[in-house]
């Protein structure tokens, strides 16, 4: 499809900007910078688990089309296998990550990055004995189809919602798909703004994106219904990094949340009253020792100034 824009050649995380090249050392080389908010954001706008989808597709698409290539006795047919197999090789080579494979579900995806290595290996060979493609046949032909990837479904079960993470849940997977555009570039169109416990603090999501018919209980995941939750990060404080880091998702009703800000916020008045006694009390001997330091000069003047004028 025109939308995935499928390179011919997979060498490249073509929808991520900037363009890093399509390869598991990005992943390896900025494991130890992930507690830095800056490259937790890089890797947002790179998506890798979604290039990970977009490459199994498209290289399902390029073996589709050289099918349909033969089919119609297209002397190309050959082009597609090789733009075909550039895709499998990336999905073998991205799919030995295991950080990659962990991360997927926990972020929501329900595609199985460990089926889709072993597929790809099928076809390509591992990637420590290097790559071999072989291809399928029937009646000494080559058949394409057989090579499609059909050994289950990568639905959402109950177990790999379970999987995703609390601020992922809402939208895993879209409960009414026709809720949402199929592409939006406003994020406040979007099921992650609209259905998040995190943004909102209604219990409901954001209620400027629903009405009486596409109501919140119709496209949310409602595992968060009538809850608002926070996400608390802590170790990275000051560019720690060696401190201990830990992730945190606490979720509670609006009242309950109105609770917990209001004694936030008191006890954040409360420390800064301590804080602004203690300036008192500092400002005050300083101011002590300030005065008794002038009025020691000031005699010193007045002595000097009593002999000068005596002198003349």
């Amino acid at each position: 499809p025109a939308s995935y824009e499928c390179p011919v050649i997979a060498d490249a995380f073509w929808k991520g900007w900037p363009r890093f090249g399509l390869t598991r050392g990005l992943i390896e080389g900025s494991m130890g910078d992930l507690w830095m908010p800056a490259a937790r954001d890089r890797f947002k706008q790179i998506c890798i688990a979604g290039h990970m989808s977009l490459i199994t597709i498209c290289a399902h698409h390029f073996l589709v089309r050289a099918a349909r290539a033969m089919e119609a006795n297209a002397p190309d047919h050959m082009k597609w296998f090789e733009a075909a197999y550039s895709h499998i090789i990336a999905v073998r080579n991205l799919g030995n990550e295991f950080r990659l494979r962990q991360c997927m579900p926990q972020q929501g995806w329900s595609l199985k990055a460990w089926r889709l290595l072993k597929w790809s290996e099928k076809w390509v060979g591992t990637e420590a004995e290097g790559t071999h493609p072989v291809a399928a046949y029937i009646g000494g032909r080559l058949d394409p189809y057989q090579m499609l990837f059909s050994d289950e479904s990568m639905a959402h079960t109950p177990s790999s919602r379970k999987d995703a993470l609390p601020d992922r849940r809402p939208c895993v997977p879209y409960k009414h798909p026709q809720c949402w555009k199929r592409m939006s570039k406003l994020l406040l169109e979007t099921c992650e703004h609209c259905c998040s416990p995190f943004i909102h603090k209604s219990g409901r999501g954001d209620p400027s994106c629903f009405d009486s018919v596409w109501t919140y209980e119709k496209c949310c995941q409602t595992d968060f219904q009538d809850l608002v939750c926070d996400l608390k990060r802590k170790g990275e404080e000051g560019g720690c990094v060696d401190c201990k880091k830990t992730v945190s998702y606490i979720c509670v009703t609006p009242p309950e949340k109105r609770l917990q800000e209001a004694q936030d916020d008191y006890n954040t008045k409360v420390d800064k009253y301590n804080e602004l006694q203690k300036d008192s009390v500092r400002l005050a001997k300083d101011n002590e020792v300030a005065r008794r330091d002038l009025e020691r000069k000031s005699a010193v003047y007045h002595v000097n100034y009593e002999d000068y004028d005596t002198k003349l």
